[in-house]
């Protein structure tokens, strides 16, 4: 590598150790390459887009020593095929060597299935299982999803949502409007008929969920003022 960059050699990194913190999954993963240099990966929590006070970093984001990885960018490519060839051999703490108990994030959320895996794994099982949740998360659609939500999620801006329909899918429209929004017909019919909103002074998160439903109820969707992301 040059330095500790993202440019990946013919070296191979060996992680020897984890921490998972429960704020809802920040993970970190500490290893070493043949040289001796030390290394650490970084995936940020991704169980909601707001970004933590106590934690420098992205929700939802990979980071190398340090530095942010770029989306879908030649250095995550080299990342990820990085962590794929890595190696796993767990090494205790020093605070596991003392018998000193690991110290839980202040912040810390119910603890879940995952986190019973943790407590009842062995931990080479475990660092092995975080290194291929990290490298799937990272090259799943997902992950460019919750980068998009994160975004929104800092979007002061205030929207108003409609439904539109064609002449010819307008009872269609109304009629799965009203079902969807348990309003009854006639209430659904004026609302297209006026071109009132279907929603109004929302987050742009909450016109993501509300247009995600209604979208999938087969309805097209109207946003104002301009919505800068794409509608799923």
């Amino acid at each position: 590598m040059a330095g500790r960059g993202l440019k990946v050699l013919s070296v191979h990194i060996t992680f020897h150790n984890y921490f998972y913190a429960l704020d809802g999954g920040t993970t970190w993963l500490r290893g070493s390459d043949e040289s001796g240099n030390n290394h650490i990966v970084m995936l940020v929590q991704h169980a909601h887009p707001q970004p933590s006070d106590s934690l420098d970093g992205i929700p939802g984001r990979v980071y190398w020593n340090g530095e942010l990885v770029p989306i879908r960018s030649p250095r995550e490519i080299d990342l990820l095929r990085f962590l794929r060839n890595a190696r796993v051999a767990y090494l205790p703490t020093p605070e596991e060597q003392c018998g000193t108990p690991i110290e839980l994030a202040p912040n810390a959320l119910i603890l879940g299935e995952d986190i019973r895996q943790l407590l009842h794994g062995r931990p080479e099982e475990n660092l092995r299982s975080l290194l291929l949740q990290v490298v799937e998360f990272v090259e799943s659609e997902q992950y460019v999803l919750f980068a998009q939500a994160v975004e929104q999620s800092a979007d002061g801006e205030r929207y108003d949502v409609y439904v539109v329909a064609e002449v010819s899918r307008r009872k269609e429209a109304i009629a799965r409007l009203s079902g969807l929004m348990r309003i009854g017909v006639k209430a659904a019919r004026d609302l297209l008929d006026q071109g009132l909103p279907v929603a109004k002074d929302m987050t742009a998160l909450e016109v993501a969920r509300l247009a995600s439903q209604l979208h999938s109820a087969g309805l097209s969707v109207k946003v104002k003022p301009e919505y800068r992301w794409r509608i799923q």
